[in-house]
């Protein structure tokens, strides 16, 4: 384990100073053009590309307009799906109050102009978005009096030791607790603040009033120094052990071992242990640090520690590796096609892979198992099976499992999110053209066609109708709901009600009698009649009137074979509507 320890604080040590600011530091600007971001296409942020800078180590807490004039002027998005990063212009704000706050750590979130462009739905700025790590390294406490100096994180590597191998909870937990840890104290045992009620907090914890009280006697009272990270670590397992906390530490237990899993330890140990003001903003914040600072590197680590230490265990010699996978990214939208990808290898039989996709509660959304019983095993055999194109909106995680020699073994645990998909008007490909206007309603209902799939009324989209006529236009409204965001409106026509009853006779030569029920509220009649029963060389006779319901057509050819027709039209605002024609009558003329 001392060869873990050396390589998690040469790591830490590495990342924490890589960006490390002297205390009155000038700080580089980013050099991206806001003009040529403005000068963009609007469109909607559907994704992000990545923020070169995205951590700012202090040592000493700075003015935060010059803090904030060190950030990027923009921000590179995806608009509208494309396949371009466009840089659209971002000013930062800080969750938390970073001015008066006696934390260590601050997440910087962009804001934009939402109304040029605005965030696809299913995306969460404060956790989706690029965001800037502000950690204070070397900080003088902001305390109104007995400030204490606080540097160096070099007891990390115990209290990540002390979390997994004594208290034994997993990485993700673990993390979870350090991000706490370090926003409230920078890992040092003695950090301490007084606010502006004389109030002391002490301690990796920041413990305060009676806690900090019991903190000191319970210390005292079994043997430990209460400024030592020892003392305090201990501490806080017999506080997570009492009734007023054991709920929390039950959570610790129970979350899954993954990123997704240190973004839960750390929000809901912030939200329920720590409960700083603005706890619901400050649990954000820790939940990402656990998950994108700490999880990362420790995940990595321990995976690197074990696989090293136990490479002469003939039991880790047959646990499998997955390699050359891929993963759907952070964020995929809804519908979106993802091909299952990676080779599983294990030094004794494979006797059992199932890949799958998991919600929040555990449950498989889509998922399917293999029986390979060989050495290797090709994930892609799984494709057909796990759709990720039918996963809903939502968070989920990733999961791939092999058993080897009776034991299972997760290969793959990563966390994405399903965002809806954009309806717009190039992808609604259709309306059907025309419908009848009958009483007070559109019969029949009109149907749209999504991407060549006809919509009906249903959970992922609402269909509505506006219109205050009888005959001539009506808009259809596409509102997206659940897999689908967004709305499109689209234009169709209402024609009057079809011509019924239609009757032709033969009287005399060359002459025919039409004849049918009239119609209400229609201007007129077009009789057409043709040699031919497609009406391609047809000819048009119009009869004016609501009240006509007969006209006798001559200068017909005797002998000759003719199909009939006939619909009604209304006009409004100067147009013509038309409504279907009737069934076509077959006579031959005397």
């Amino acid at each position: 384990m001392k060869l873990a320890h050396r390589l998690l604080s040469l790591v830490l040590a590495l990342a924490m100073t890589a960006t490390l600011l002297p205390a009155s530091p000038v700080l580089a600007a980013e050099t991206s053009s806001v003009a040529a971001a403005e000068s963009a296409s609007v469109g909607t942020v559907t994704g992000f590309g990545t923020l070169e800078t995205q951590e700012i180590a202090l040592a000493e807490k700075i003015d935060l307009d010059t803090l904030l004039s060190s950030m990027p002027s923009t921000l590179p998005v995806y608009l509208d799906d494309s396949d371009e990063v466009t840089e659209i212009p971002v000013t930062w704000y800080c969750l938390g109050d970073y001015e008066t706050s006696n934390d260590y750590y601050f997440q910087f979130s962009p804001s934009w102009d939402t109304d040029a462009y605005p965030l696809l739905d299913g995306l969460d700025v404060e956790l989706d978005a690029p965001y800037i790590a502000v950690y204070l390294v070397g900080v003088t406490a902001m305390a109104s009096s007995g400030s204490t100096t606080v540097t160096g994180n070099s007891n990390e590597t115990t209290i990540f030791t002390y979390l997994t191998g004594t208290m034994g909870l997993n990485t993700a937990a673990a993390c979870g607790i350090m991000a706490n840890m370090y926003a409230e104290s920078s890992f040092k045992p003695t950090a301490s603040c007084t606010d502006s009620n004389g109030k002391t907090s002490y301690g990796l914890c920041q413990w305060n009033g009676s806690r900090y009280t019991k903190l000191k006697s319970w210390c005292n009272s079994n043997g430990y120094n209460y400024k030592t990270v020892t003392g305090q670590l201990n501490f806080l397992a017999y506080e997570l052990s009492t009734s007023s906390y054991n709920d929390i530490l039950k959570y610790l237990q129970s979350v899954s071992n993954s990123a997704s899993g240190a973004y839960n330890a750390g929000y809901y140990f912030c939200y329920h242990f720590e409960q700083p003001a603005n706890k619901t903003t400050q649990s954000k914040t820790r939940g990402n640090l656990a998950k994108n600072t700490y999880w990362p590197v420790y995940s990595a680590l321990v995976s690197s520690s074990s696989s090293s230490s136990s490479s002469n265990s003939s039991s880790s010699a047959s646990a499998p590796v997955l390699s050359d996978y891929t993963t759907p990214g952070t964020s995929m939208t809804y519908g979106t096609l993802f091909t299952l990808k990676g080779t599983i290898t294990a030094s004794s039989t494979i006797t059992s892979v199932t890949a799958g996709v998991y919600n929040s509660s555990g449950k498989a959304v889509t998922s399917a198992s293999a029986t390979p019983n060989s050495t290797t095993f090709n994930v892609y055999e799984l494709d057909e099976d796990v759709l990720f194109s039918q996963v809903p909106v939502g968070s989920y995680t990733y999961v791939i499992e092999a058993t080897v020699d009776g034991t299972t073994y997760t290969v793959l645990d990563y966390s994405f999110k399903v965002t809806a998909r954009k309806i717009s008007s190039a992808t609604v490909s259709s309306i059907d053209a025309r419908y009848t206007y009958t009483g007070s309603s559109i019969k029949p209902t009109p149907k749209v066609k999504y991407n060549g799939t006809t919509l009906t009324k249903g959970t992922d989209y609402t269909l509505s109708y506006s219109s205050n006529k009888s005959v001539g236009t009506a808009t259809i409204t596409i509102k997206g709901t659940g897999n689908y965001t967004g709305s499109v409106k689209k234009t169709f026509k209402i024609v009057p009600k079809k011509v019924s009853n239609l009757k032709v006779k033969s009287s005399s030569s060359k002459k025919i009698t039409v004849t049918w029920t009239a119609l209400k509220s229609v201007r007129g009649y077009q009789i057409q009649y043709s040699t031919s029963s497609d009406f391609s060389n047809a000819k048009t006779v119009t009869v004016v009137g609501t009240s006509n319901k007969k006209k006798v057509i001559s200068g017909l050819k005797s002998g000759k074979t003719y199909y009939v027709r006939i619909r009604s039209y209304s006009k409004v605002s100067g147009t013509n509507y038309y409504s279907f024609y009737s069934s076509k009558v077959k006579i031959k003329v005397k």
